[in-house]
Order: structure tokens, then sequence, then C-alpha cells
């Protein structure tokens, strides 16, 4: 049967420090009360205060719930993450398309006849281009030296 200081409080142990024992026997002779008597009105204050600042008390009795993501932040965390997930696909999906568009453009564009004054009749960009490199070989093929004069091969 437990000890009581009344018929209505029943008295319960605790594990205390050395140093937290002498402190509560300081702290009793000073206010000129009873051990538990202090320890009452410590505990008071202390909720007191939680409550004051609407810490640990007001919001659940688990200290460390004040640090858990509630469920509806995790739904949020999950919608942003796909929307940005969407998003990057969309911007992927786009710069594909830009650039396969690009080819397909130059494509179509090079097969066209050009419409420069200054080229030949039905003459197309691709044709125009490959016409270059083969003069572009022929001057590679002819032998050039720098400063000399071609020799004159007149009879």
């Amino acid at each position: 049967m437990p000890k009581t200081n009344s018929a209505s409080k029943p008295v319960r142990s605790f594990r205390i420090s050395p140093e937290g024992v002498s402190q509560l026997r300081a702290m009793a002779s000073v206010m000129g009360r009873s051990e538990s008597d202090v320890i009452e009105v410590a505990l008071d204050r202390m909720y007191r205060e939680e409550i004051r600042y609407n810490r640990v008390l007001r919001e659940s009795a688990r200290p460390e719930a004040q640090y858990e993501i509630v469920k509806e932040m995790k739904e949020k965390m999950k919608f942003i993450g796909m929307f940005l997930k969407l998003i990057g696909s969309v911007i992927k999906i786009a710069v594909i398309l830009a650039i396969c568009s690009s080819f397909l453009f130059v494509a179509y564009k090079g097969n066209q006849p050009m419409q420069v004054p200054q080229a030949p009749k039905g003459m197309t960009y691709f044709n125009f281009i490959a016409d270059r490199i083969d003069a572009a070989k022929t001057v590679e093929a002819v032998p050039l030296r720098v400063g000399v004069q071609p020799e004159n091969k007149s009879p």
C-alpha cells in the first residue's frame, strides 16, 4: 500500500540524482515547505511555462512529436515533387522537339531550289554545298607556294 500525505494523495517514488536531492532539500528548507510541496510547485511552474510558450505539453505528450513531419506535409511535398518532375519532363520534351524540328526544317529547306538570283536555276542548298566542297578539294590538290611568282611558260 503506497504511503500518503493525506487520504487523497498517493505517494510515488522517483529516482533523483544526489545533486538533485541536495537541491530539493535546500529549496525545502529555504521555502519552509516539504520536499513534495517543492516538487509540486516546480512542476506547476514548468507546466505553466510550457503552456505559455505553446511548447510540448500543449501540442502532445511526446517532445519528439514536435519534430515529426505531419502526414499532410508529406503529401504536399510529394505533390511538389511530382509537379517539379512534370515541369522537367515538359522542358525535356520541348528541347527534343525544338532540335528535331530544326533538323527537319533544314532538311526540307535544303532540298528546295534556292531563291537567290546569283544561284543557277533549280540548284538546291545541298547541291551548292557539294559544289563548294568539290571546289575546295580542287584547290587543295594544286600545290601553292607563298611569295613565288608562277613561272611564265611562253615560247
